[in-house]
C-alpha cells in the first residue's frame, strides 16, 4: 500500500511492509457515529494495520479507482487509552484521522502542522457533539505518550494542539447555544473579607488532565540548607495549567486575587510562611466560579454555605491571624468531608480512604491539622509520611514506586507528604531555599512545568 500522502497521527515514518487486518467492530462503530453527528456516512474504509499509530491515507485499487482508509494500530490505540486513562482519547484519535479525509488533506501530500491543526480543531468539535468533557476531548494529547514540546516538519507542538482541541470543542458549544458569559461584579476599592468570582469561560481553556504516566528517571538535585526555615518549592508536568503568575504579599492579596480573575485565572495555591501569603494562579483549571472567604474563627458555616450552594473546598489555610477558604465549581470534587484535630488525623484519613474518599487538602494553623477529603479526586491510591525534617528520601521512594507528590505542607513541627498514584503529574521536582524561590520558580516554567504547591516550614 502506498503511503506516501498519508497523514499520520503524530508523524511517526510509515516504513516497511504495511499489512492490514480485519478491524473490530467496535472501531467501525466508534466511526459510524463520528460521521453520523454531522450528517454523513461512511465512504472510506477502516482497518487495523502494523502503523506506527493512526493514520488517514488514499489508495489505488486494482480496477485503478482510488479508496479512501484510515489505518489505525490496535496497539497504539491500546496505549493511548492507558495513558490517558480515558477512552475517549482513541475516539479523538478516530475523529483526527477523520477530518483528514473531510478536509482533502491526502490529497495535498503528507501531513503539515497547519492541516494537523484542523484535524485537531475538528476532533474538538466531534467529540463536544459526543459529549465528551473538554478533558477527556484534549486526553488525546494530555498524556506522555503523545507529549511533545516542540513543532516538527509534520506536527505542532503539544500546547498548539491542546489549544485547537479547546477552539473545536469551543465552537460547537457555541452552536449548541449553551455558551454563557457573566460579567464579572464590579468591585469597591474597599473589598470585604469575602468575594467571589462568577463563570467567567474561557474558548481556549486547557483542562486539568486525567491521565497517569510514567515517572521521569531525572530527578532534581537538592540543595541542603542550615536554616531552620525554608520556603518548598514543588513544580511538575500534567496539571494542565498554563499562563501561571505568582504573587506574595504582606496582607490578604484580595486585589491580586480580583484581577487574576479578572485574566480568567483561578486560585491553585494560596499559603502563607515567613509573614507574606504566596497565591499561584493559573488559567486552564477546569473551574467555572471561585470564591474565597477570610475568617478569625474556623470557617465552618461559610464551608456549609458554599457545599448548599454547589461549591467544593479547593484550598484551606491558615496565616496572619485568620483562616483563608477557597471553593470553586468545577473541581469535580463531591461528597466531601472536613475534620480538624490537634494531632495528626491519621484516623480520620484512614476512614476518608475506607469510604472512597482522597486527601485533596491538608494544612496546620491556630493549634489545629484541618483534613479535607473528597469523592470525585484524580487520585486513585495514596499514602502519606510525617517527618521532622525535610522527606527528600521519602519523595525519591514515593517517586521510584510511581507515585506523584499531591501535598506537601508543614505544621506542628513537622513535614507532611501525600503521595498519589493516578493523579495525572509527572516530571516532578522540588527545590527547598531559605529565599523565596522566585528564579527556580522560572526555570521550573521553562521547563514546560507549572507550580503545584509553595510552602515555608523547618529546615531540621
Amino acid at each position: 500500500m502506498d503511503l506516501s500522502n498519508s497523514c499520520s497521527f503524530d508523524g511517526s515514518p510509515i516504513t516497511g511492509e504495511i499489512y492490514g487486518f480485519s478491524s473490530s467492530n467496535e472501531a467501525i462503530s466508534i466511526v459510524d457515529e463520528i460521521v453520523g453527528h454531522i450528517g454523513l456516512k461512511r465512504n472510506f474504509q477502516i482497518q487495523a494495520s502494523n502503523v506506527p499509530n493512526a493514520a488517514a491515507t488514499i489508495r489505488r485499487s486494482p480496477n485503478g479507482t482510488y479508496e479512501r482508509y484510515i489505518l489505525y494500530s490496535q496497539s497504539f490505540i491500546s496505549k493511548i487509552i492507558n495513558r490517558s486513562n480515558s477512552y475517549w482519547a482513541a475516539i479523538g484519535v478516530m475523529a483526527h484521522e477523520i477530518a483528514h479525509h473531510l478536509n482533502g488533506h491526502t490529497l495535498k501530500g503528507p501531513s503539515r502542522p497547519p492541516t494537523e491543526l484542523e484535524a485537531d480543531e475538528f476532533a474538538g468539535f466531534i467529540l463536544y457533539k459526543m459529549g465528551a468533557t473538554l478533558e477527556q476531548a484534549q486526553s488525546m494529547f494530555n498524556n506522555s505518550l503523545m507529549y511533545t514540546r516542540y513543532e516538527s516538519a509534520t506536527h505542532p507542538a503539544t500546547s498548539a494542539r491542546l489549544e485547537a482541541v479547546a477552539v473545536g470543542y469551543q465552537k460547537a458549544k457555541e452552536k449548541d447555544g449553551k455558551t454563557t458569559v457573566s460579567k464579572l461584579p464590579n468591585y469597591k476599592k474597599n473589598y470585604p473579607s469575602t468575594t467571589t468570582k462568577t463563570n467567567y469561560p474561557n474558548t481556549t481553556t486547557y483542562p486539568k488532565t486525567t491521565t497517569t504516566y510514567p515517572k521521569t528517571t531525572t530527578k532534581p538535585k537538592t540543595t541542603t540548607t542550615t536554616n531552620n526555615k525554608v520556603f518548598s518549592l514543588v513544580m511538575g508536568k500534567g496539571t494542565g495549567y498554563y499562563g501561571q503568575t505568582w504573587k506574595t504579599r504582606t496582607d490578604f492579596p484580595n486585589e491580586e486575587i480580583k484581577k487574576g480573575w479578572n485574566e480568567d485565572r483561578y486560585i491553585t495555591s494560596l499559603t502563607y510562611g515567613d509573614n507574606k501569603w504566596t497565591l499561584v494562579m493559573s488559567k486552564g483549571t477546569k473551574y467555572t466560579t471561585q470564591r474565597w472567604r477570610t475568617r478569625t474563627y474556623f470557617p465552618k458555616d461559610e464551608i456549609k454555605k458554599g457545599w448548599d450552594d454547589g461549591y467544593a473546598i479547593t484550598s484551606i489555610t491558615y496565616g496572619d491571624g485568620m483562616w483563608a477558604l477557597v471553593m470553586s465549581k468545577g473541581s469535580g470534587f463531591y461528597s466531601q468531608q472536613w475534620r480538624t484535630r490537634a494531632n495528626f488525623p491519621k484516623d480520620e484519613i484512614k476512614e476518608g480512604w475506607d469510604s472512597g474518599r482522597q486527601i485533596t487538602s491538608l494544612s496546620y494553623g491556630d493549634g489545629k491539622w484541618v483534613l479535607v477529603m473528597s469523592k470525585g479526586s484524580k487520585s486513585k491510591l495514596q499514602k502519606w509520611r510525617t517527618r521532622s525534617y525535610f522527606p527528600k528520601d521519602e519523595i525519591k521512594k514515593g517517586w521510584d514506586d510511581d507515585y506523584d507528590i499531591t501535598t506537601l505542607t508543614y505544621g506542628d513541627g513537622k513535614w507532611v507528604l501525600v503521595l498519589s498514584k493516578g493523579s495525572g503529574l509527572y516530571s516532578q521536582g522540588w527545590r527547598k531555599r531559605t529565599y523565596f524561590p522566585s528564579s527556580e520558580i522560572r526555570k521550573g516554567w521553562d521547563d514546560g512545568k507549572t507550580i503545584i504547591s509553595v510552602n515555608y516550614g523547618g529546615d531540621n
